[in-house]
């Protein structure tokens, strides 16, 4: 969906009046701020997962920054984690161009090593 709003130069209510982080909130369950509780969220785990690419992380960051400053229980109970995804997809073809292999890596250093 996009990059969600900067809540660490936002106040409160606009970040209660932005749909993304509302609709976050929601979802996690457990309330917000100083009413967050913890045994009211819906999930054990919390992953956050963006894209490989600069932007990717700076969605990572500003979700990140959320729920730090208003789910903190979830980072103080070890309850979110940060998916890794690949940043490269390359196919190894077979003989003919057909029956290739898929591989993936996580580093522009790892896809020279494979290519």
């Amino acid at each position: 969906r996009g990059k969600i709003l900067n809540v660490q130069k936002a106040s409160l209510a606009d970040m209660l009046k932005n749909a993304e982080c509302a609709a976050i909130i929601q979802v996690i369950g457990g309330g917000s701020g100083r009413s967050f509780d913890l045994d009211s969220v819906r999930y054990d785990k919390i992953i956050v997962m963006s894209d490989a690419d600069v932007d990717g992380a700076h969605i990572r960051c500003l979700l990140l920054t959320l729920i730090h400053r208003y789910l903190p229980g979830l980072l103080e109970n070890g309850r979110v984690f940060a998916a890794v995804p690949p940043l490269h997809r390359i196919e190894i073809l077979g003989k003919g161009g057909k029956g290739g292999e898929v591989v993936y890596s996580y580093s522009d250093k790892e896809m020279q090593s494979i290519v």
